[in-house]
């Protein structure tokens, strides 16, 4: 009746069996039914194994990428997110040697924007700090160490061979003003005569200048 095909058995009302399952799964029992063996598959190991074998080809497809990286951003802006972030981050920043590549990457990518592309080689601020004592060129404290540009980078001068230790609380109060102007003489002339001396170590730890 449905199809007007008189080779297949009937089941009954008139339908040949490939209309009758049509017409019976779009009733409410038969969307039930679909759905429990659907449920039922999914739960398989079989259909596990597809399932995640159909993930993994979506996600290696320009789209997939793209929603997984629009999920992960939705996710970072949730409280939740942002949280998981910060125990990921503290996590990361535990094993030794972490801080000092994040450090070195956001000053990478800093100075570029600024325009330049000076390599700045792992190993590079233990130098500076060994060089300077290890404590704050200012105030001669011991913590919370960073390494500030002498002469500004807004005035064109990139951070290599020309990092000081500051604290965090100095490296505030001296922002983009010139050293002349945040040192006193004597102090300007200890600094300049350290930065030769980071120079050549510079140049002895890492062959002539170059990134290892």
């Amino acid at each position: 009746m449905e199809c007007g095909e008189n080779r297949r058995p009937h089941l009954g009302h008139g339908l040949c069996s490939l209309c009758y399952h049509r017409v019976y799964r779009e009733t409410e029992e038969g969307r039930k039914k679909i759905q429990v063996t659907q449920q039922r598959y999914a739960a398989s190991a079989h259909g596990q194994e597809i399932m995640r074998a159909a993930q993994q080809r979506y996600a290696a497809t320009a789209h997939g990428r793209k929603k997984k990286r629009e999920q992960r951003r939705r996710y970072e802006r949730t409280d939740h997110g942002r949280k998981q972030k910060r125990v990921r981050q503290r996590a990361w920043d535990a094993i030794p040697g972490n801080q000092e590549k994040r450090r070195r990457w956001t000053r990478l990518v800093r100075e570029t924007l600024h325009g330049f592309e000076d390599v700045i080689p792992l190993g590079y601020e233990p130098l500076v700090f060994d060089v300077f004592g290890r404590a704050c060129i200012a105030c001669g404290v011991e913590d919370q160490l960073g390494l500030d540009h002498h002469r500004p980078l807004e005035s064109g001068h990139p951070l290599l061979h020309n990092a000081v230790p500051l604290c965090k609380s100095c490296n505030s109060k001296k922002g983009t003003t010139s050293p002349e102007n945040f040192y006193d003489g004597w102090k300007l002339t200890e600094i300049e005569v350290l930065l030769w001396e980071t120079r050549g170590e510079f140049e002895r730890r890492f062959e002539g200048g170059t990134a290892p």
